[in-house]
Parts: structure tokens; C-alpha cells; sequence
């Protein structure tokens, strides 16, 4: 989530402060990613936890580099693709 909030700052030039624990999120997210972020979750039965993990991990992945170009770090993909083999071997 705080990641979510970073970007939200970033994509203003700094200038939104998101209250904290998401509070309020719909009116300072992007729409599509609180669309995208509402996907994550899932009922207790494995196909629905498995497909809810795959999409967390989708939707942080493309945060995260959108942060780093944001932030001027360099667009490292390496940890990003060892994390998405692992999941989806495990789902």
C-alpha cells in the first residue's frame, strides 16, 4: 500500500499526501489500479488465492518500475522475474 501511495505523490510532482493505512484511497488512487488492486483478493479456496497472488504480483511489479523511472533508479527487472517464476510455479 505504501508503495501505492508513492506513486500517487510521484505522479503529482509531491504534491498529494495520501492519508495513511489507504484511507480515503479512492480519492487519490488512479482508478485503474484501484480496479486492479480490488482483483488481488480472494476467498479461502487455492485456484482463487492463486489467481488473486498473480495479480498482486502483476500490479506491484509494474508499480515498482514505474517508481524507479519516477525516481531515476535504474529499471533493474532481475529480483522482479526471480519473484514471477516462483509464483507462478507455485500457483
Amino acid at each position: 500500500l505504501e508503495m501505492l501511495q508513492w506513486q500517487s505523490s510521484a505522479n503529482c510532482q509531491w504534491s498529494l499526501s495520501p492519508k495513511p493505512n489507504g484511507k480515503d484511497m479512492k480519492n487519490w488512487i488512479d482508478p485503474n489500479i484501484l480496479e486492479r488492486l480490488c482483483s488481488c483478493f480472494s476467498i479461502l479456496e487455492k485456484e482463487s488465492m492463486s489467481l488473486a497472488l498473480k495479480k498482486t504480483t502483476q500490479l506491484y511489479q509494474e508499480v515498482s518500475k514505474d517508481m524507479r523511472l519516477l525516481l531515476g533508479y535504474e529499471n533493474n527487472t532481475s529480483p522482479d522475474s526471480i519473484v514471477s517464476a516462483l509464483v507462478f510455479k507455485l500457483g
